[in-house]
């Protein structure tokens, strides 16, 4: 799920109108990226730098900032590569794309808004306090929306890889294809890339973020449950819906507090429900775990970055049963059961 610190942060770049020119990207053809499908459900991927190593990053299409952790700056002997930015008051620390990442393509979008700003793409180089020891245990880097804004996608779960399209072309009358919304401008300039998608839960609509990084935390309790360890690819819900999913569904197993941000207070756990089956276009699939967030989290703040209010937010738990496929140049999005492109 999405970072508010930055969230605030990437809202200071709102300032102008003008029409925004998309920088061409260096890619030739389709790539596939190096990547790692921990527990089938949660992407890393591999990214070259220009010295020949690579950065091994967690990817997150709900996440609310593209970054490079210290202990990787300082590893790579970056730190002569930080610019700092300051804008209405806030700052923070950034390195320029180009000076560690020779392909472009690579890049996060930089939205003609934040050129405003900053002119030119980079990467976050937030301080030891903005970052847990877990995460740079874990990644040496965290790539959320604008990574992804701009290019076409295929996130093959089946096979576990990951391809960046020179082109997709998706059909929009296929019954397994659907339009993607973007927060835009009065000028139809996307200004932030978090993907609204729907989803069919027992007929119903239910309008949600399209969250390839969505992740559980489970207690102890939930994971001797689900015969789990602690961190997998996850989905969240509305208290709303969940509320009602339990009055019409009583079998639908629940967990109380299975996922946790902090085990030791129930305020930061939140129970976690299992829809037997979904549908995503055509398909239905499942079981489907999903763990329960307020109302408001949607309402009140991922509204600040979405074209609508959703309902919670698909992850790996939903997605790992398919191939899908975005565009979002052309805000298409597609589910398929096998890769044959």
């Amino acid at each position: 799920m999405i970072r508010i610190f930055w969230i605030l942060i990437l809202l200071l770049f709102i300032s102008c109108k003008e029409q925004y020119k998309e920088v061409e990207l260096d890619l030739k053809n389709d790539v596939t990226i190096g990547s790692h499908f921990d527990n089938g459900d949660r992407i890393y991927l591999k990214i070259p730098t220009k010295d020949k190593d690579s950065l091994y990053v967690f990817t997150d299409t709900g996440g609310g900032y593209t970054a490079i952790y210290p202990n990787v700056v300082k590893k790579f002997g970056w730190q002569n590569k930080i610019k700092n930015f300051k804008s209405e008051g806030e700052s923070g620390n950034i390195i320029f794309s180009e000076e560690i990442i020779e392909n472009n393509y690579y890049y996060p979008y930089l939205n003609h808004r934040m050129r405003k700003r900053i002119d030119k793409p980079f990467y976050f180089a937030p301080d030891n306090n903005m970052v847990s020891e877990k995460e740079m245990e874990l990644a040496d880097g965290f790539f959320g929306q604008f990574f992804f804004m701009g290019k076409a996608w295929t996130f093959d779960y089946l096979n576990k890889k990951v391809i960046l399209h020179k082109e997709l072309d998706l059909d929009i009358k296929s019954k397994n294809t659907q339009k993607v919304g973007f927060k835009k401008d009065r000028n139809n300039n996307p200004l932030f890339g978090h993907p609204s998608i729907t989803i069919y839960v027992n007929g119903d609509e239910i309008p949600m973020l399209f969250d390839t990084g969505a992740t559980f935390n489970l207690s102890k309790n939930a994971q001797l449950t689900l015969n789990s360890k602690e961190t997998i690819g996850g989905s969240f819900i509305a208290q709303s819906v969940y509320e009602k999913w339990k009055k019409e569904n009583p079998s639908w197993r629940v967990i109380e507090n299975g996922d946790v941000i902090s085990e030791a207070d129930k305020q930061y756990s939140f129970d976690m429900i299992e829809v037997p089956l979904i549908k995503l276009g055509q398909y239905e699939v499942g079981p489907v775990w999903f763990s329960v967030r307020s109302d408001e989290a949607w309402s009140k703040y991922m509204i600040k970055t979405m074209d609508k209010v959703v309902k919670g937010a698909i992850g790996g738990s939903g997605l790992k049963y398919l191939v899908v496929s975005i565009d979002y140049k052309n805000e298409l999005i597609e589910f398929r059961e096998n890769y044959n492109r």
